[in-house]
């Protein structure tokens, strides 16, 4: 399925999920009422904001369009800020990964899954690495073992593909955050920050998902890269990931 034909799908649920959703202000609110409330959406911020910011206003648009009320697009500065932002009512939908699914959840009574991409249902993570670091693709997942003393950086710390699910298959496997070089992992930000730091080498190894790495391999923005344990390889195993998150349906409850 194209990138095209997943927004669209996407886009079909939360249609028919918003339809439903009858707490969205903007959704109940009048059509001829100058004061219309904006249906405001976020995403955690897991690649470069100006690609977020392409790919959620081309959304919110398709959104706008269909449900026939304003709908906005509000970034946000790190994963935390997206559950913060759910929580308070400051964003009424929002795109989240596992882990910060769980915790919007936790904190926000009545929220609501909308919908999730198809690629989402079975999600993986990919290890990288520099090739002036000597490691070369794994074949098996005991080789994790090899990231013992080495420079590793996650993406957010709240990442379910970029730091949760890599660091338990580490660990698994025999390798404790202290085992890395420098007692624990660095952290940056996202998943094409993790890209970033290993090419430039201020990494040896880093860890994020299956999704960016492809895109950036795609682009050719990894020509001193090599993917150390990937889906194809068999031994990273699948989970489910991101959805679509939305404010209590039931005002009265």
């Amino acid at each position: 399925m194209s990138v095209r034909e997943r927004r669209a799908v996407v886009a079909t649920g939360l249609i028919a999920g918003l339809a439903l959703t009858a707490s969205v202000s903007s959704c109940g609110a009048p059509q001829n009422d100058a004061k219309q409330t904006v249906l405001q959406i976020g995403a955690i911020p897991d690649q470069n904001p100006e690609k977020l910011n392409r790919l959620y206003g081309t959304l919110s648009a398709e959104l706008s369009e269909k449900l026939d009320v304003p709908v906005r697009y509000a970034p946000v500065s790190n994963y935390a800020a997206a559950v913060s932002a759910f929580r308070t009512g400051s964003l009424d939908l929002v795109w989240f990964g596992g882990l910060t699914g769980v915790q919007a959840r936790l904190q926000t009574p009545g929220a609501r899954v909308l919908a999730q991409r198809d690629i989402d249902a079975e999600f993986t993570s990919v290890f990288i690495a520099n090739g002036a670091s000597g490691l070369r693709p794994f074949t098996s997942a005991d080789q994790l073992v090899e990231l013992k003393g080495r420079r590793l950086a996650f993406g957010s710390e709240s990442s379910t593909s970029g730091r949760l699910m890599p660091q338990f298959f580490m660990g698994e496997n025999g390798v404790k955050p202290e085992d890395l070089a420098g007692g624990g992992p660095g952290f940056s930000g996202s998943h094409d920050a993790t890209v970033a730091v290993v090419q430039s080498g201020a990494y040896e190894v880093g860890a994020l998902n299956e999704q960016v790495w492809r895109s950036n391999v795609v682009d050719g923005r990894v020509d001193k890269l090599i993917g150390l344990a990937e889906e194809k390889q068999n031994f990273i195993p699948l989970y489910p990931e991101g959805l679509w998150l939305a404010v209590k349906t039931d005002p009265g409850n």
